[in-house]
């Protein structure tokens, strides 16, 4: 399953060049480093009392990208934490469970993007979503099972900059904010809330952050 969509976004961005009639095609590879601003997850209860889990990650990696002006393809490998926090509330008084687990993912990725060149600079909004895999989740020596229920689909939209340098070569800048859809796993937790809460009220918070990466790529 992996395979095929990495396949798959990879051609379409390839199709998406010969759609618009572009025929410079680039590739490059470089880092990143993303973190959440707010895990997903949910809260049942009130200001005095509430029972609230929250799902977040922080990490770094590496990317290649495949790029036709208005469309851009990544694969990446990332290195993080995945933190699961239940927090809670009784009277003013507070009680928090943190569990922080090592995190291994394949994520996938396809932009459109509407390029403006200012000299050797090209700026470029850009929008899209991503598929982050997980291969491995692993808690003090102890390696999760299923943990493909953790995989989950994120729309992102930010800002990118290539410098151009002599020849072929350039620098590629991106910015990219992002909102997550709740995963298998996660709607699995939001049955239990329901099941161990009956006829209270489920909130759920949508987890949104920031990546950031930083490129070489060469023209052809």
């Amino acid at each position: 399953m992996a395979k095929k969509i990495v396949l798959f976004v990879i051609l379409a961005a390839i199709a998406a060049g010969g759609v618009f009639g572009q025929s410079v095609l680039s590739m490059g590879g470089g880092g990143f480093y993303y973190r959440d601003f707010q895990g997903s997850g949910f809260e049942v209860g009130d200001s005095s009392v509430s029972d609230r889990l929250e799902i977040f990650s922080k990490g770094y990696g590496l990317h290649a990208f495949v790029d036709v002006k208005y469309i851009e393809a990544s694969l990446g490998v990332l290195w993080g934490i995945f933190t699961m926090l239940e927090t809670e509330k009784y009277f003013g008084t507070a009680d928090s469970q943190r569990l922080d687990i090592d995190l291994q993912s394949v994520n996938v990725s396809l932009l459109g993007k509407f390029p403006f060149k200012l000299g050797n600079i090209i700026l470029f909004p850009a929008a899209g979503i991503e598929y982050q895999m997980i291969r491995s989740l692993i808690f003090s020596y102890t390696m999760f099972t299923d943990t493909y229920k953790f995989n989950s689909l994120w729309v992102r939209f930010g800002v990118g900059l290539d410098v151009s340098t002599s020849g072929r070569m350039y620098f590629r800048f991106t910015g990219l904010y992002g909102i997550k859809l709740y995963s298998e796993a996660e709607k699995e937790y939001e049955e239990r809330f329901k099941l161990l809460n009956p006829g209270e009220t489920i909130e759920k918070i949508l987890g949104h952050g920031l990546l950031l990466k930083a490129a070489i790529g060469f023209k052809f």
